[in-house]
């Protein structure tokens, strides 16, 4: 398997994508526990200890409910105006095949999570244990986070211009319109999951 197809997934993997709404539920899931994960582990003595009891199953009630909300905002949020855009890219002869396209779309993003996750928990880890490790170790680590955003967003730009059949000009620019967009999007949400969500169980 080529570096590429690791790093970005395999052609293969997307040209699969389908658009039952089944799997697209359970990234939602995903996208939301993926949001608000790191959150919750560093702030998981101050929303569970020294509570009472039902203080504790309210707040674990709050998160799935959130967990929820935010993925599918998240999902909503990044992929229907980049599909409005490219419908501009490519005009869709079909409703139906526009249909297909978004939910190909939304589960384009939410594939190239599997590549975004592992490595943030990775520098995640590196970050909460600098003092024991390595200083190679630290460096990848550094490293590999100031790459991330190019690597999820040509994910993202690998899937779209698989399931998408654009013109080799409007190939080049997916790469550049999602970047931007991820990046905003990604900002936007961790400012109210940070300042607003969480402070409803701190």
């Amino acid at each position: 398997m080529k570096l590429l197809d690791i790093l970005l997934l395999p052609r293969n993997f997307y040209k699969k994508l389908n658009d039952k709404r089944l799997t697209l539920y359970f990234g939602i899931i995903f996208i939301g526990i993926a949001d608000f994960m790191f959150n919750f582990l560093d702030n998981y003595s101050a929303i569970f200890s020294g509570k009472a009891e039902n203080a504790i199953y309210k707040n674990i009630v709050l998160f799935a409910v959130f967990i929820v909300i935010v993925g599918a905002v998240d999902i909503l949020f990044f992929s229907k105006p980049l599909f409005d855009l490219f419908k501009k890219f490519k005009k869709e002869s079909h409703e139906f095949e526009s249909d297909t396209k978004l939910i190909k779309l939304m589960k384009v993003y939410i594939s190239a999570h599997f590549v975004l996750v592992p490595l943030e928990i990775l520098i995640y880890a590196a970050a909460k244990n600098v003092d024991s490790l390595n200083y190679n170790l630290v460096l990848i680590a550094a490293f590999i986070e100031l790459i991330l955003p190019v690597l999820f967003s040509a994910a993202i730009a690998r899937g779209i211009n698989v399931i998408y059949n654009f013109e080799p000009l409007f190939k080049r620019l997916v790469f550049i319109v999602v970047f931007i967009w991820s990046y905003a999007l990604g900002y936007a949400l961790s400012y109210v999951i940070d300042n607003w969500i969480m402070g409803i169980f701190i």
